[in-house]
């Protein structure tokens, strides 16, 4: 009698069960994925149309099976209190995830939330980390925050050759975008919120010119940019 080897027994178990997990995993991971994307869809049609609450359970779906764009416009959602109740924090999370997934508009996102400490612990050194990592993905946007940002010297030490480097960027990749779409083609925009600079109050002169007026309070400052979601 033939003694078979007890590796040889294992491959011969193995091979049948890997067989089995390509032939029926692999075709649920990508069911999976389509049908994200089938909710997402729906969300931005319903969107669209201005059924906010409907957009919001169908971005919420999409969210649970960890598509980025709809965490990003979930936790959109939630930061303005579109068509579900205003929660910073449930922002804050939802722009986490999308973040992680490299999602540089939710970088851009989540990185004013540190700035500002909204929804989480304010964190300079965590919001230059997102904003570095949206504008190197490629967000317009960011980079012209970024520029303006070493231009200042806000978050970092102002270097004028950075800014320079970074606003370049920007205008090429704005211009690539522009010639890929029409005006007429764009998708309905949507006002997100990224880094800004703080504006210090400075004391106002009465119209008789006598001695400067209390410092009024300061107003919550409205961010400089804004970037629009692709609806496509």
């Amino acid at each position: 009698m033939r003694v078979v080897k007890r590796s040889t027994v294992k491959r011969a178990w193995h091979l049948p069960i890997l067989l089995f997990c390509l032939v029926t995993i692999s075709p649920l991971s990508i069911w999976a994925q389509d049908d994200a994307s089938a909710w997402m869809k729906k969300g931005n049609d319903c969107y669209k149309e201005g059924q906010y609450s409907a957009a919001v359970g169908y971005y919420k779906k999409a969210a649970d099976m960890d598509h980025a764009e709809a965490q990003f416009c979930l936790g959109y959602a939630y930061y303005v209190g579109e068509g579900i109740i205003r929660n910073m924090e449930s922002a804050a999370r939802w722009f986490q995830l999308s973040a992680a997934q490299g999602f540089p508009k939710a970088q851009y996102n989540l990185a004013f939330c540190y700035m500002e400490g909204r929804g989480v612990e304010r964190d300079y050194d965590e919001a230059l980390r997102l904003l570095r990592a949206a504008a190197e993905n490629g967000l317009p946007q960011a980079q012209v925050t970024l520029a303006e940002c070493y231009a200042n010297g806000i978050l970092v030490e102002k270097d004028t050759v950075e800014s320079n480097r970074w606003m370049e960027l920007s205008r090429k990749r704005a211009s690539a975008e522009e010639t890929q779409a029409s005006v007429g083609e764009a998708p309905k925009p949507r006002v997100v919120y990224g880094p800004t600079k703080i504006k210090k109050d400075t004391p106002i002169e009465n119209e008789q010119g006598k001695a400067p007026a209390k410092k009024k309070k300061r107003k919550e400052v409205k961010p400089e940019y804004q970037i629009e979601i692709n609806l496509d």
